[in-house]
């Protein structure tokens, strides 16, 4: 059976493991994803208090929620504030 950081060649070698790619020999997970009990989590299923709380490579805790910067604004005012994903257009 398959694990995280099982040797592998190919993203076919880790295709039993959810949100996994084969990476320098190893399935791990994707990227906006963490090893969780030997599984793949979202990093936005995430709770946390402080940036440390967040266990993915460049995801930071915003509003309670560990969430990739570059994948996610903030919108607030006075009263409240909401958090949405957004996508990055490149310019060719």
């Amino acid at each position: 059976m398959q694990r995280i950081g099982s040797g592998c060649v190919t993203n076919e070698n880790c295709q039993d493991l959810n949100n996994t790619l084969c990476k320098s020999g190893k399935c791990e997970c994707l990227k906006g994803y963490w090893k969780a009990n030997e599984t793949c989590q979202l990093v936005t299923n995430t709770t946390c208090i402080n940036h440390s709380d967040c266990k993915e490579s460049g995801a930071k805790c915003l509003l309670n929620n560990c969430v990739l910067p570059s994948e996610f604004f903030v919108e607030s005012n006075t009263r409240n504030a909401t958090l949405y994903a957004a996508k990055r257009k490149t310019l060719n």
